[in-house]
């Protein structure tokens, strides 16, 4: 069932690709350069982050926002709105990066340090682009602030009660703002540290996107930031109940829920769904395919291999067999990709697969060309990568033929990178008229850059090459997905009449370029996710009724002490008998053995609420502390409808009993849309309201 859902999962990421690359030719397809686009993005947010840094205060963080964003409209605004919009970018590029990687199983077994660092370079991302809207300080900011709050203060990781700091305008202060900052610079600098772990087994990883696309996503950009400038709502007010308002839901999309469920609920939610992605890679069992092994006998450390290899997986070490060779190679079998690349890449024969070595790809050749011969129809050998078309489909096992074209027979192979160029003049030379490649789109090869050292190697640019007098009429090249197979059976049909009329043409798939036209198609595609940051980068949530009041509960309060003992009645009565022995022997030392026996451990705290004669709450609240010696934190909210109320609270902190120590009872008038907090005083021992 699971491996049915990938399957069409991936049909549909294939068929997605090929409408992308009729509009944007395979070349410039976004969806081979989502990781790439991604840190574009990134980029854009480091070049607008210096410029807010500049004129952000810690003091005034709303004011002076509102100053960068109305008062240096032409260039602070662009810059703010540039800074909100890439953030977006960066979020659906990654999450569409992830989709792709995931449904086109680029995720297992020796990828799995790409796809765990992925994974925490999104919830840095996340993280980092929520703590951004603490940053402004308006309505948004408040609500976020408040529900972040509650959902940390499950775990007393922090000592005090965080909601408590957002019961009065007055316990903000700057710090916060400081922790945020430090905090929205801080955690980039571990996102690079993650980055750069995401790219370290990939060799020449791609980190820029094509320039075309690159300037498109800029003019896309800059065109948000016009139309829809960034803003900030009304300034944050602890007396005010936030009802409605307009949600990045890129960043956001986490707190309705936060506003709708337990915080404990909430934990086990996000832990579950962070722990099943994390762990994805070894969801699915595959078998180990076998390793790429060395032939140093006939390694000469010429490191093509090395160049080549997508992961690391090949290393150049000191030579240790005496030949007159400085290196030799060494491969890292838990980085190895059994792609075959490196046999490819390898001039001397010194690289094999003991499943399939290159001999048995020579014999196979020998054996399939062998019986070419006859009949009107060219006979055609094609070498296929078995991550392109599906084979499958049109072939028959028992001859190796195509089914619709019996005069063309196929041998698979792990990677079009696989191909040595001597096996196309093996070939020619053993019986075939003609010879085809069939690899995966440029760009999106399943291998990474196995197509592109093909492409190469076939023209001359990287060793080995093909020879010059081989006569390349009688070779045809096709980048293909598993979804084009039916274009890859008429393209050989194609390939036949040319060898027939002997017509010449280029063996190379032609290198699209991005013309005006295409350009302007390209333009108005990439423009559908950024008509859904439009829209979702500033969706309405309701998360209160309009017409609702809310009435906090919010108390630091110390319990009274399990086992009274006052530390400083004994403390005098030590340094009475100090005294009176100094006198009386004029030596002494002082006991002070009886202050440990001292437990300051405390009695929970205690609360009952009554609002209109009717009981909201009963609870009793622990000290915080490991060894329960702090104060007990009392954080609660209650929705109310505008008008009078009566209240009656009562609060205990002593033994259990029925008796409460301290009682407040009064009435309060509260408007729609308004906040009233109730603290306690330490210093008088009374309720009041803020």
């Amino acid at each position: 069932m699971y491996q049915t859902a990938l399957a069409y999962g991936r049909k549909g990421v294939l068929a997605i690709e090929g409408w992308a690359d009729r509009i944007f030719t395979p070349r410039y397809n976004p969806f081979h350069y989502l990781g790439a686009i991604a840190i574009f993005f990134l980029w854009l947010l480091l070049i607008s982050c210096v410029y807010l840094f500049i004129f952000y205060e810690i003091g005034a963080p709303y004011e002076s926002l509102k100053y960068i964003t109305e008062k240096q409209w032409y260039l602070g605004g662009i810059m703010r709105s540039i800074h909100r919009y890439a953030a977006d970018g960066m979020v659906i590029a990654s999450i569409l990066h992830l989709l792709h990687v995931y449904l086109t199983d680029r995720y297992r077994c020796w990828r799995w340090v790409a796809w765990v660092s992925g994974i925490a370079l999104l919830g840095a991302v996340w993280i980092t682009g929520v703590i951004g809207y603490w940053m402004v300080w308006d309505e948004k900011s408040q609500i976020i602030a408040d529900l972040t709050a509650g959902l940390l203060d499950y775990f007393p990781i922090f000592g005090e009660s965080l909601s408590m700091s957002f019961t009065s305008n007055n316990l903000i202060t700057n710090f916060f703002f400081f922790v945020a900052l430090f905090i929205h610079i801080m955690v980039p600098v571990l996102l690079f540290i993650a980055l750069w772990i995401h790219v370290v087994r990939i060799s020449k990883p791609v980190i820029n996107p094509p320039k075309v696309i690159a300037a498109i996503i800029v003019c896309i950009i800059m065109a948000l930031a016009v139309i829809k400038p960034a803003a900030s709502l009304q300034p944050a007010n602890t007396n005010k109940l936030i009802s409605i308002i307009g949600l990045d839901w890129f960043y956001l999309f986490i707190y309705p829920v936060l506003n709708g469920m337990p915080a404990w609920l909430s934990w086990v939610m996000m832990s579950a769904v962070t722990l099943t992605v994390t762990i994805v890679p070894w969801l699915i069992r595959s078998k180990k395919q076998a390793q790429a092994e060395i032939i140093k006998s006939a390694c000469t450390g010429c490191s093509q291999c090395f160049e080549d290899c997508p992961y690391e997986a090949i290393h150049m070490t000191p030579r240790t067999d005496g030949r007159p060779y400085d290196m030799e190679a060494f491969v890292i079998s838990k980085r190895c990709a059994s792609c075959g690349i490196c046999v490819g890449s390898c001039s001397f024969n010194a690289v094999n697969f003991p499943d399939k070595t290159e001999k048995d790809i020579v014999q196979e050749i020998k054996h399939i060309t062998a019986g070419m011969s006859g009949g009107k129809e060219p006979h055609i050998l094609g070498i296929v990568c078995s991550s392109s078309t599906d084979i499958r489909k049109i072939i028959d096992p028992a001859t190796s033929a195509i089914k619709e074209i019996p005069t063309a027979k196929i041998i698979t192979i792990p990677c079009a990178g696989m191909i040595q160029p001597s096996w196309i003049e093996l070939s020619l030379n053993s019986g075939a008229n003609g010879v085809f490649i069939c690899g995966c789109q440029i760009g999106d090869c399943h291998y990474r850059l196995g197509n592109t050292w093909l492409e190469d190697r076939l023209m001359g640019k990287r060793l080995p090459i093909l020879r010059q007098n081989i006569d390349r009429s009688l070779l045809r090249v096709y980048w293909h997905s598993a979804l084009q197979t039916k274009d890859l059976l008429a393209e050989i049909k194609t390939f036949q009449e040319d060898i027939k009329t002997k017509r010449q043409k280029d063996y190379m798939p032609e290198k699209s370029r991005m013309k005006k036209g295409r350009l302007a198609l390209a333009s108005i595609t990439l423009s559908i996710p950024a008509a859904l940051v439009f829209y979702f980068s500033d969706a309405n949530y309701i998360f209160s009724n309009q017409n609702d009041s809310l009435l906090k509960l919010g108390i630091k309060h110390a319990g009274k002490r399990v086992v009274e003992c006052d530390e400083f009645k004994l403390l005098a009565e030590a340094a009475k008998k100090y005294s009176q022995e100094l006198k009386q022997t004029g030596m002494a030392q002082m006991d002070v053995t009886r202050l440990g026996n001292c437990s300051r451990e405390r009695h929970p705290v205690s609360m009952e609420m009554y609002i209109d004669n009717e009981k909201r709450l009963t609870k009793s609240y622990k000290p915080s502390g490991w060894k329960r010696d702090g104060s007990s934190f009392v954080y609660e909210k209650f929705l109310l409808s505008p008008g009078s109320h009566s209240l009656l609270i009562k609060m205990r902190d002593g033994e259990n009993g029925n008796l409460f120590d301290y009682t407040f009872e009064d009435s309060i008038e509260i408007r729609a849309g308004q906040i009233i907090a109730i603290d306690f005083d330490e210093r008088s021992k009374r309720f009041f309201i803020r």
